[in-house]
């Protein structure tokens, strides 16, 4: 299971985002962070059977990076890459409004690294990468667009947006990038 948090300082787009994914994975649940230190929550996290969180932290008032961690009886510990975004867009924006469960993992056009980050959302989501995925309604598809991918819900799978969606500007996958 998937606990999705945020930093310290929320806004409205911030919440309305994590209310979307956490209808979008099938195995998500919303954990306050409040004024909790990473030490405190990761107990919260342990405490609800989570194994993985996902931190969601503001730039300039609006989503801005995500933080992928891996929760476990020692601590929480941060996984690789950071996300970094440039643009989302939420489900209730998209002109034929639905909620949709992804059930996998989609690629279009990407490059290595991309797909390298396919393989690490799968293990976080607990959501496999597909390559044929006629057996489910809806899959998050990863696309490359010149610099940026795009993370998308989409339905019938690789087909129509039906957010949210996401613009990532960067992948940072060590720490000591910048």
């Amino acid at each position: 299971m998937i606990g999705l948090t945020t930093g310290r300082q929320t806004t409205q787009r911030m919440n309305s985002l994590l209310n979307d994914l956490t209808h979008t994975l099938p195995h998500a649940k919303i954990i306050r962070r409040g004024k909790s230190s990473l030490n405190d929550l990761s107990v919260r996290l342990l405490n609800e059977n989570l194994t993985h969180a996902i931190a969601l932290n503001r730039w300039h008032g609006t989503p801005g990076r995500l933080t992928l961690y891996n929760v476990q009886p020692k601590g929480i510990t941060k996984l690789m890459p950071s996300i970094f975004l440039s643009e989302i867009k939420l489900a209730r924006e998209y002109k034929s409004y639905t909620r949709s469960t992804v059930k996998g993992i989609t690629c279009g056009k990407v490059k290595h690294s991309t797909h390298q980050f396919s393989e690490i959302l799968a293990a976080v989501f607990e959501i496999p990468v597909t390559q044929n995925p006629t057996d489910v309604d809806a899959t998050f598809h990863l696309v490359q667009i010149n610099d940026s991918i795009r993370l998308a819900v989409t339905s019938p799978p690789m087909e129509r947006e039906v957010g949210p969606s996401l613009t990532i500007s960067r992948l940072l996958w060590r720490d000591t990038d910048v």
